[in-house]
């Protein structure tokens, strides 16, 4: 399990998907992001949450496939789940 994937939710078996939005500003700098859909279980979303922001801290500069010169939002699906389960699969 990575590190940051609380223990509790391991052993609750609790998986799901949180799909986040980012917003990429026209520097090519990631301006923000935010919940786009919550996967039902808040101790999920936070995991996301703190995912992303460790991996897209706002102020972050985007790859440079991203600069594309114009503000650009994108959807990212974050699945999670137990390697073990039907959902792994």
């Amino acid at each position: 399990m990575p590190a940051d994937f609380p223990n509790e939710l391991v052993a609750a078996g609790v998986e799901g998907v949180t799909t986040m939005r980012l917003t990429v500003a026209r520097d090519g700098t990631v301006s923000g992001w935010a919940i786009a859909q919550p996967s039902g279980n808040a101790a999920l979303d936070d995991t996301a949450r703190r995912l992303v922001y460790r991996l897209f801290p706002p102020g972050s500069t985007a790859p440079a496939d991203c600069r594309v010169g114009a503000e650009l939002t994108v959807t990212l699906p974050l699945k999670f789940f137990l390697r073990d389960s039907k959902s792994a699969r």
